[in-house]
């Protein structure tokens, strides 16, 4: 009689209050009405039969509903990891220096091709310089420099020669003489094994003339002369006046300039006769040596004396004169 007023008060006790757990109350009350149906065969008369599949089927649907759901948390913010922090802090540096060292040293490659390419070319031109003749420049004022290897003898004597051809010959022609182009051939020719003929006179109107003759291994140094006296003459034609010096001149120069053996020589050119003048007296009033010798030219002035008092002149007048040589 227990098991069945315990049964009834469950099932009001459901009616009232909601089900906390469908699932239990039904395990319970499936409990129940088992027990009392082994207690009890022939059944209690006012109760209905339970149907133990619909109390099945609310079963599940009950366990299904129950699932216990988790409540979103919020994302928490990623860290970063030792490993990252690691490639950032440490290996992050190393790649910038190794992309940088690796643009660097192809920047270096490419300008080595570049380098290794010019070369070639100027070997090239070189080459075809020492096979065939030609011009090897020309200034503004007109002093041109050529190059002739292996002339057809045919036409040497166009050239003034009357015997046998040299292997290479190179040629330095101006329209006008100017001490300044005796002072750079004696500078660059006399070093050299070179032999040479020099026309030049301080007439108005004479042309110089330089000839260089040369065997075949002399082709190269040839076309060093050459290229040299081209590129001084071209800096020294860009401008109005311009000073040069002497102190050991060799006697080639010093007979065809028509100064004495063993003088030292300064020489200013652009300047007219007069400038000349005011030029000299300003140097002297500002304590030159009188001892010095001079001679104006119409376009130069020459002065010369002994290797000291050339050297002290040529500081005073390149002071004096130095406005006018920029």
């Amino acid at each position: 009689m227990s098991d069945f007023m315990k049964s009834i008060v469950e099932e009001a006790l459901a009616r009232r209050t909601p089900a906390r757990s469908n699932a239990v109350t039904a395990d319970l009350s499936r409990s129940n009405l088992l027990s009392q149906s082994k207690s009890s065969p022939a059944g209690i008369a006012g109760l209905s039969r339970p149907n133990y599949q619909k109390e099945k089927q609310n079963k599940r649907l009950d366990a299904v509903g129950h699932v216990p759901v988790k409540e979103a948390q919020p994302a928490s913010p990623q860290l970063p990891s030792m490993s990252e922090i690691f490639v950032e802090q440490a290996l992050s540096p190393l790649l910038r220096l190794s992309l940088h060292q690796g643009k660097t040293d192809i920047a270096k490659v490419s300008t080595a091709k570049q380098d290794q390419s010019q070369n070639q070319d100027q070997v090239k031109c070189d080459r075809e310089h020492k096979n065939c003749s030609g011009m090897i420049g020309q200034c503004e004022d007109g002093m041109s420099f050529w190059f002739y290897p292996n002339l057809h003898p045919k036409l040497a004597s166009d050239l003034g020669i009357y015997g046998k051809v040299p292997p290479v010959m190179g040629i330095v022609t101006a329209d006008q003489c100017l001490p300044s182009q005796l002072l750079i051939y004696d500078k660059l020719v006399s070093s050299t094994s070179l032999e040479n003929e020099v026309k030049w006179s301080k007439d108005s109107g004479s042309e110089f003339f330089v000839r260089l003759n040369g065997s075949e291994q002399d082709a190269s140094i040839m076309m060093s002369v050459l290229k040299q006296w081209r590129n001084r003459h071209k800096q020294l034609s860009e401008r109005t006046i311009t000073f040069h010096e002497s102190l050991q001149p060799s006697l080639r120069v010093t007979k065809l300039l028509g100064i004495g053996s063993g003088d030292a020589l300064a020489v200013v050119e652009g300047l007219s006769r007069l400038r000349s003048i005011a030029l000299l007296d300003r140097c002297f009033k500002n304590g030159l040596s009188s001892r010095l010798r001079y001679r104006i030219e119409n376009r130069y002035l020459i002065v010369t004396g002994e290797p000291d008092e050339i050297r002290e002149a040529s500081s005073v007048m390149l002071s004096i004169s130095e406005p006018y040589l920029k």
